[in-house]
């Protein structure tokens, strides 16, 4: 089958973000704090070789000061996909999420525009202001010792 690699949303307003639940790191669940827009979920997936993995999980990580939460894989797993997560505050309040180096918070990932960076098996969440509580999280995979995958991302800023 596949697995579940990373987890996105599509919309525009109201955004609870995106969340993996670590019981069940397979499914993609996303939300909205009104009836008025809607979300839909983007499940990212893909087809390993047999006996390739050894375990797939989420870690999540509740809010943290200066309105960023970085999460990060066990050691010996592999980074694949990163989430952000409305808690409490301040809705639709949720600047976004990143892999690679903390940057400074509330401005640009200065690996904007940059190819082949090191996700350093971590993620980067952030709300827009103090005044939202948000939980940050990192999907992660382990593989058998015989299989390797190497992940780095792209630096891209949206404004959706």
């Amino acid at each position: 089958g596949e697995t579940l690699v990373s987890c996105g949303i599509i919309g525009s307003q109201a955004l609870q973000g995106t969340y993996i639940d670590p019981p069940d790191p397979n499914t993609c669940i996303v939300g909205t704090s009104s009836a008025s827009w809607s979300v839909t979920a983007v499940a990212n997936c893909c087809q390993f070789p047999s006996g390739s993995i050894n375990s797939v999980y989420a870690m999540i990580s509740e809010s943290q000061i200066n309105n960023q939460v970085v999460t990060e894989c066990l050691p010996g797993s592999t980074l694949t996909g990163c989430q952000v997560n409305y808690q409490s505050g301040s809705i639709n309040n949720i600047r976004g999420s990143y892999p690679g180096p903390q940057q400074g918070t509330n401005t640009p990932p200065a690996q904007i525009g940059t190819e082949g960076i090191d996700t350093e098996d971590q993620c980067i969440a952030e709300a827009r202001t103090s005044t939202t509580n948000i939980r940050g999280g990192a999907q992660c995979l382990t593989f058998a010792s015989d299989y390797e995958l190497d992940c780095v991302t792209t630096g891209k800023y949206t404004t959706r």
